[in-house]
């Protein structure tokens, strides 16, 4: 606490006051009822500074006690309340969302447990199975078992993009498509993940599978060869086009190619 320090100032400049003493001024003597009218306005004005005094510490008091009525507490109130808000509006989103995704990822199980299913049932049948087998289909149903239940395309992960001190989440997705509808002298292997181009060095086109309205999806490409000349193309287009060699071409084309070419509407 620093110390406080006041200038005094009398009735005139030369005038001295206490409270048994007259105001005396060298030549200038002043009466007695001045004196008396002198103290009293003093002793007013120091009450009023008394009671300012005692009401400024009945705030802090009052402050004390109700700490929770603090107009900076009011603002921590504030932004937990429009905090826990954007929250709750990101977590709907994201629950309608992954509803979807999950919806999506349950049909195309059952697709696939169907085409399993027919395979085991043809091996049964025909009675034409060996030990190796029966140990594939059960390493197969394992894996499909565990996708079903903890799907590997499915993740709830951090917004890295969003700089504010409460990190938003979004739903990320990892496509695991596979192609087929080949066209020229290209082919798909490995149940649809790798594909082969050559011998020729034709114009050549493979589509994925898999549909996709909206959103972000991942793709990861290894390309362990490329011939002559080393182009390769990447890229979305129309399901209504028809497939053809040269599709990069198609006006509802776009991608990226070698080169360091971006295709925009069959053009670069």
């Amino acid at each position: 606490m620093s110390s406080l320090t006041t200038e005094k100032s009398s009735c005139s400049a030369q005038c001295h006051v206490s409270r048994n003493k007259l105001c005396e001024s060298g030549e200038q003597n002043y009466s007695i009822n001045h004196s008396i009218k002198h103290q009293e306005k003093l002793r007013k004005q120091m009450e009023k500074v008394n009671i300012y005094h005692n009401q400024i510490r009945q705030l802090v008091i009052d402050d004390k006690k109700k700490f929770s009525n603090h107009p900076l507490m009011k603002k921590v109130d504030d932004w937990e309340r429009q905090s826990i808000l954007k929250i709750q509006q990101t977590a709907n989103d994201i629950r309608e969302q992954l509803k979807q995704v999950c919806t999506k990822h349950t049909i195309e199980m059952n697709e696939l447990l169907t085409e399993i299913s027919q395979q085991l049932n043809k091996a049964r049948t025909q009675n034409n199975y060996i030990e190796t087998d029966i140990k594939f289909w059960f390493n197969k149903l394992n894996e499909f078992k565990n996708d079903l239940l903890t799907p590997k395309t499915i993740n709830i992960i951090p917004d890295e993009n969003n700089n504010s001190f409460i990190n938003k989440i979004k739903l990320s997705q990892i496509s695991l498509d596979t192609f087929h509808r080949a066209v020229g002298d290209i082919q798909a292997t490995n149940n649809g993940f790798t594909l082969i181009h050559g011998p020729s060095n034709g114009d050549a086109t493979i589509r994925g599978k898999k549909e996709y309205y909206s959103g972000t999806h991942i793709f990861r490409f290894q390309i362990e060869k490329l011939g002559i000349p080393k182009w390769v193309f990447f890229g979305i287009i129309s399901k209504n086009i028809p497939s053809q060699a040269n599709l990069y071409k198609t006006p509802t084309v776009y991608g990226w190619a070698g080169h360091h070419q971006v295709w925009l509407n069959g053009f670069h």
